[in-house]
């Protein structure tokens, strides 16, 4: 295990609600390029990334009914404007909130988070965060760095990314490395639009034998989407804008 922590949270009661996406589950949220869910769990709840628009998440936000002061961490997977462009929502968050980035993202994200009074908290190696709950530390990638987010639930690992640039497979790599065991879901953009049918089919899957179910949605392109749905089945998740994934149903 690459990082030592305090184990696994046995029987969790994790949630987790997509805030912001292009794909769309629930009619009553906007959709709009982009990705952002909360998590919900009894300890805490984070919200990572905040999609690409303060208006359409803040909106988002009042249909699921969280309410900013609930916030207790953010965690931002990278730069890019489609994942932060909706930080200023966050205007009203708890003074001295911890804002999980990488190093790299500091200086262009600092006076954001600066400005809704969070506090910085960057992130260069894999670390616990709370209790359970992990960042895989800042991994490279030939077009922009990402971190992405690792619960360990007790059921097995959760992994939510944001754009998982750095490649999916890596990524999960790495939440196996730090949870020490299979993957019980993978969330978020896969970032495999435009990629060529071989690879998809091999990335679908490499995944299939890591992951016991998926909820891919963002930048994972229609394409992926549907070799993925055919390889996973009943594991597959539609996933999108509105959806709400209960980890204790997925067992």
């Amino acid at each position: 295990m690459a990082v030592c922590g305090e184990g696994p949270l046995e029987g969790v009661n994790m949630r987790i609600r997509i805030l912001f996406d292009n794909y769309n589950f629930d009619d009553a949220f906007e959709s709009s390029w982009g990705f952002s869910c909360i998590i919900t769990m009894p300890q805490k709840t984070i919200l990572f990334d905040t999609g690409n628009n303060e208006d359409i998440l803040s909106a988002n936000m009042t249909v699921a009914g969280i309410d900013i002061g609930d916030i207790d961490m953010v965690f931002i997977s990278h730069a890019h404007w489609d994942h932060t462009g909706g930080l200023l929502a966050l205007k009203d968050i708890k003074a001295g909130t911890p804002v999980y980035v990488i190093e790299s993202a500091v200086d262009e994200l600092g006076g954001q988070i600066n400005n809704i009074e969070a506090s910085i908290e960057a992130v260069v190696n894999p670390r616990e965060i709370m209790p359970g709950v992990f960042s895989t530390g800042e991994m490279d990638s030939d077009y922009v760095n990402e971190h992405s987010l690792v619960v360990n639930t007790g059921m097995g690992g959760v992994l939510i990314t944001g754009c998982a640039h750095p490649g999916i497979v890596n990524i999960v790599d790495k939440a196996m490395e730090i949870t020490g065991e299979k993957l019980l879901l993978t969330l978020g953009g896969f970032h495999l639009k435009d990629k060529p049918p071989a690879e998809l089919e091999k990335t679908a899957n490499e995944l299939n034998g890591k992951t016991l179910y998926t909820a891919p949605s963002h930048c994972t392109g229609d394409d992926a989407r549907a070799i993925l749905r055919e390889k996973f089945g009943s594991r597959f998740i539609e996933s999108g804008a509105g959806k709400t994934i209960e980890l204790d149903k997925l067992q």
